[in-house]
């Protein structure tokens, strides 16, 4: 089994390049709950700080980054979560 984390280029429908990396099955469910309400509900916002922080390794993407390309947001957001699921990307 090799060491290589598991990296995927994304390219968005405007161009932009992005790279998602897995950060690993352990520290995702470790990190789950952090990003549940109390009342089981997802919490966007912290999922999304997750994502930014854990899977979308290149570029760097933070609020900011989202504030001054608003187009590739969505888009790869939902992307970067669907691969940390496991799940198959576009």
């Amino acid at each position: 089994m090799s060491n290589q984390p598991r990296q995927k280029q994304y390219k968005s429908e405007n161009g932009k390049e992005y790279t998602f990396q897995h950060p690993g099955v352990l520290n995702w469910v470790r990190n789950k709950d952090k990003m549940r309400e109390k009342d089981g509900k997802p919490n966007e916002e912290n999922l999304q700080k997750y994502v930014m922080e854990n899977v979308i390794v290149q570029p760097k993407v933070s609020w900011d980054y989202w504030d001054e390309h608003l187009e590739d947001y969505e888009e790869v957001m939902q992307e970067a979560t669907t691969f940390l699921r496991g799940l198959k990307l576009k």
